[in-house]
């Protein structure tokens, strides 16, 4: 199935009923699982936001908790059909970086919807390594940032290294 192709991709997915909140784990990987979250609840927005916030990197909670509300995500999901953001959560004491994602799926009462959270640890990683390692072309950066705010995403690619960097527009919703 569909959803099973998504789990190589995502390291948790919640099936969510967007009208009564109810939310159950549709898969979690073992890293995920040692966390000892709940895997069902009646209210998928405070579960995540009284949760996570134990999980979420300090420097991160503010941010999570400012943008990952009812009225932003229902906002967003009504505007562009789906949400996403990206922060940091601590899995086995260490930062990683995670893109969490919240489609509706597609059905004809829009009841339901799809929250996949990902590891995005390496991508990230690599993103400051060579920000860090190219300081001097801070401007660079600059104008990849500001290419980002009238495209979804830019990529900027080294092919040296076949590498490749993602600059992405970051808005409220």
């Amino acid at each position: 199935s569909i959803a099973q192709a998504l789990a190589t991709d995502y390291f948790c997915i919640y099936y969510v009923n967007v009208q009564n909140d109810k939310f159950i784990e549709y898969n979690a990987s073992p890293e995920y699982k040692a966390l000892g979250l709940p895997v069902t609840g009646d209210d998928i927005i405070s579960f995540a936001r009284t949760n996570f916030e134990e999980f979420i990197y300090p420097d991160d909670r503010k941010g999570f908790l400012k943008r990952f509300t009812k009225e932003k995500v229902l906002r967003s999901l009504d505007q562009y059909g789906t949400f996403t953001m990206t922060f940091r959560m601590m899995f086995s004491a260490l930062p990683t970086y995670v893109h969490l994602k919240v489609t509706r799926m597609i059905e004809k009462e829009a009841r339901h919807a799809v929250i996949g959270i990902s590891s995005i640890d390496e991508q990230m990683k690599a993103k400051e390594a060579f920000e860090k390692t190219h300081s001097e072309s801070i401007t660079y950066s600059r104008v990849a940032q500001a290419l980002a705010g009238d495209f979804f995403s830019i990529y900027v690619v080294d092919p040296d290294t076949d590498r490749f960097i993602q600059y992405s527009a970051t808005k409220e919703y």
